[in-house]
């Protein structure tokens, strides 16, 4: 049976994963809106540095958890219910995702 400190742990890096997805969302939404003002060439790039800084901080962020299961798990469900949040809002929108 798990202990209150490690549900405490679990629901603290859930938010921590909630935090970094929504720090990956507007690192992202932020080159998507200025898509149009770059030639085809620099917004590409622009958005695969954009994916590569997004990764990378994922990885930072379960690094950074790695030692404590329950935060661990808690970070990774936190990551993945922003990506799903995600996914539905461009599902229900059909243009992409808004503010």
């Amino acid at each position: 049976m798990p202990s209150i400190h490690d549900i405490l742990l679990f629901f603290a890096g859930m938010l921590f994963g909630l935090l970094i997805g929504l720090i990956n969302r507007k690192m992202i939404i932020s080159v998507a809106d200025q898509f149009g003002e770059y030639p085809p060439g620099t917004a590409k790039r622009k958005l695969l540095v954009r994916y590569l800084l997004r990764y990378s901080l994922n990885f930072l962020a379960l690094l950074v958890t790695y030692r404590w299961v329950p935060a661990l798990l808690g970070t990774a469900l936190g990551l993945i219910i922003m990506q799903k949040t995600l996914i539905v809002q461009y599902i229900f929108l059909r243009k992409g995702v808004k503010k």
